[in-house]
């Protein structure tokens, strides 16, 4: 998948002019961060996945977030706009395509592209909200019900019913708040 291919995923690329698409493709470079890092770049996914997650100081992980194809990763678009450090990791997943964008040039079209500024609030209201309902399934749901909550969820894939989840119980943990 070429990087023309991964902007036709995002709705406010396919309704920019033609300067703007050019612009934007030529803006567009490869990926990720760590804790600490300072946001110099927004990727937009095309395939696969972005895993953001928190790790603790005794080595616990939380995911936070999956970033898929057509979103961006809200916390890089926090940091370059607030001026502040990635204040988690980022990995990608196996098979992962995205274009990754100089930070001057996407403030530049946040400045000036309405389609952008909106995709912008639109990621940060969605990912405030499931973040929100992360903390609140650790704080007040039972690991249990969690677990099954996370297995639906998995086996039906949010379309259709999977007979079975490539994964290991480490990665559930994780997934789940609950590793050690």
């Amino acid at each position: 998948m070429d990087k023309v291919d991964i902007l036709k995923k995002y709705e406010f690329y396919n309704n920019a002019d033609f300067s703007f698409k050019k612009k934007m493709e030529n803006a567009s470079v490869a990926p990720y961060f760590y804790e600490g890092d300072q946001c110099r770049q927004i990727a937009l996914i095309g395939i696969g996945s972005e895993r953001v997650y928190k790790t603790g100081e005794s080595g616990r992980e939380i995911t936070l977030y999956q970033v898929m194809p057509g979103e961006t990763c809200i916390l890089s678009v926090s940091c370059f706009l607030g001026e502040k450090n990635y204040p988690a990791n980022a990995i990608v997943g196996s098979e992962t395509e995205a274009v990754v964008i100089d930070l001057g040039f996407f403030r530049r079209c946040i400045d000036s592209k309405q389609e952008v500024r909106k995709f912008v609030f639109s990621t940060l209201a969605v990912r405030l909200t499931n973040v929100l309902s992360l903390l609140e399934e650790i704080t007040f749901n039972r690991v249990d019900q969690r677990l099954s909550e996370y297995l639906l969820k998995n086996f039906t894939n949010g379309k259709r019913e999977s007979l079975f989840i490539s994964t290991t119980h480490e990665q559930i943990a994780v997934e789940l708040g609950t590793s050690s």
